[in-house]
């Protein structure tokens, strides 16, 4: 090799290192320029997250220059601030001291503003005498500062107006056993301060579809006794707490009956589906407000109705009841659908269903040969409509629970007493929802709704129910029956096992 091939070699070298090094110069020159639009960038992200903070913040207030001065909102902040340096401006020139307050005048209300709230003014006070001690009965008692407590109530029976009472309670220590004892007070719920007769008009009226707020202006207009909604809540919930044994004993109740009609219905919570589920028999109501449709409902709040002869629609949760009557007039009204709809066959096997219930509707009982042969006519309709018809399996799996009622004597073959209630109550519960998204509203609702409805059904103003479980803890509006009502357990299983021909016919679905 020559010394020109290899001064070729070195400078084609010499290029190739100078190429690496321009390489190299440009991705220093390439990153420093990265770096400086990143931190650009990043400088930015950091202004706009700023600038959505603040946009969030200013959100999360109800930013209105009405907004009342109790709320949080950013306007009454300034103007707060405006009005606090407007009035240390005015002081600092010889005008009057501001006054306390952030908003530079005093407190509460402007003057001769009467506010929502009545003032709590006692037109009297009485004084309650502690003779002995609670606990341990004796006398021997260290006397301390009483209690306070103002009852709002009506006088009497008739009377118009509203009186506001002043109970000074005694208070005193045993010095034998050490507990603290207060004089008890005649007639009051803790939580609220409204005495029997008006707690017994509140629950009237709420039981007429009335809310919170329309109670109040009731008592305003009626007997000129200013109160908040806010305080009319607070008498539901302590009413709730007073009627919660009154609404285990309407469970009790209807546990005792010959059987028992379910229904439930869709209602609006906060914005969400939820649901209002009902037992009823004979002459009590019990309701339930929850979040949920499943079968879990029927099992943690009618435990005591599981086991009973059952009237029912259609829904799939009732398939945990051993002893059901699957409601004719639902299965009619799904079957007019459908002939209204495709007509030809649907419209004749819709006939039929319509003449086999109007020759057995009015029928008291059959014996187990008449009902597997009604329960085979049923299963020759259904065979009627084509093959994947979505009703003839709906059809095909109701016919072994059509003719519970010919074996249960009083029951109807349909369950329209209990279509009846849930529409009063849904109706109901578009007035008063507002309190439904939560667990105790859903708790106050069924307790003071189940209770109303009952006293309804026997005849007794539920204002009654109230004064009298006020004044007697233990009174119960419904006392044990003579003679039980409910059928022997061994005619209910007679009634729920289902015809082997049945079952061997069809698929059962619901």
């Amino acid at each position: 090799m020559g010394d020109s091939e290899t001064a070729l070699l070195r400078r084609e070298m010499a290029k190739m290192m100078a190429e690496i090094k321009r390489l190299q110069d440009a991705s220093a020159l390439t990153r420093a320029a990265y770096d400086r639009k990143v931190a650009a960038l990043e400088e930015q992200i950091d202004l706009l997250m700023e600038t959505i903070a603040e946009q969030d913040r200013r959100l999360a207030k109800y930013e209105n220059p009405n907004a009342p001065s109790s709320t949080g909102s950013m306007y009454n902040a300034e103007r707060n601030a405006f009005r606090k340096r407007l009035a240390e401006e005015e002081g600092d020139g010889g005008g009057p001291e501001p006054k306390e307050g952030a908003a530079g005048r005093r407190r509460g209300p402007p003057e001769g503003h009467e506010g929502a709230s009545h003032g709590n003014r006692p037109s009297r006070r009485l004084r309650l005498r502690l003779r002995r001690c609670q606990n341990c009965g004796r006398g021997h008692l260290a006397y301390a500062a009483p209690v306070t407590i103002i009852a709002n109530d009506f006088p009497d029976e008739g009377s118009r107006r509203i009186e506001t009472v002043a109970y000074v309670l005694e208070r005193g220590f045993c010095r034998r056993c050490g507990a603290v004892s207060t004089a008890p007070a005649p007639g009051l719920l803790p939580g609220t301060s409204f005495g029997p007769r008006a707690l017994g008009f509140i629950l009237e009226y709420y039981a007429k579809r009335s809310t919170d707020a329309t109670i109040s202006y009731y008592f305003r207009a009626l007997y000129g006794f200013s109160v908040s909604a806010n305080a009319v809540w607070n008498a539901r919930r302590a009413l709730k707490s007073l009627l919660k044994s009154a609404y285990d004993g309407i469970l009790e109740r209807i546990s005792r009956a010959a059987f028992v009609q379910f229904d439930e219905s869709v209602v609006r919570m906060n914005g969400k589906r939820g649901y209002v589920w009902l037992a009823t028999a004979g002459d009590a109501t019990y309701l339930v407000a929850a979040p949920s449709r499943a079968a879990a409902v029927l099992e943690l709040h009618f435990r005591g109705l599981l086991d009973m002869p059952a009237v029912t629609d259609g829904y799939a949760a009732y398939g945990i009841l051993p002893v059901r009557q699957r409601c004719w007039v639902h299965l009619l009204r799904e079957a007019e659908k459908y002939a209204v709809r495709n007509g030809g066959d649907d419209l004749s096997c819709y006939r039929r269903l319509l003449s086999l219930y109007g020759r057995i509707k009015n029928r008291e009982s059959a014996d187990s040969a008449e009902c597997l042969d009604l329960e085979k006519a049923v299963l020759r309709i259904a065979s009627g409509y084509k093959k994947g018809h979505g009703f003839r399996e709906t059809l095909e799996g109701a016919a072994p629970h059509l003719f519970t009622f010919l074996r249960c004597p009083g029951m109807p073959p349909h369950n329209n007493a209990a279509e009846l209630e849930i529409r009063d109550t849904v109706v109901l519960h578009r007035n008063v929802r507002h309190h439904l998204s939560e667990p105790e509203g859903r708790q106050v609702f069924s307790v003071l709704v189940s209770v109303a409805r009952t006293c309804q059904k026997i005849g007794m103003f539920p204002r009654v129910a109230v004064e009298r479980m006020i004044e007697d803890p233990d009174w119960r509006i419904f006392k044990p029956p003579d003679c039980p009502e409910r059928v022997e357990q061994s005619a209910h299983t007679a009634i729920a096992a289902p015809s082997a021909a049945a079952t061997a016919a069809t698929a059962v679905a619901c």
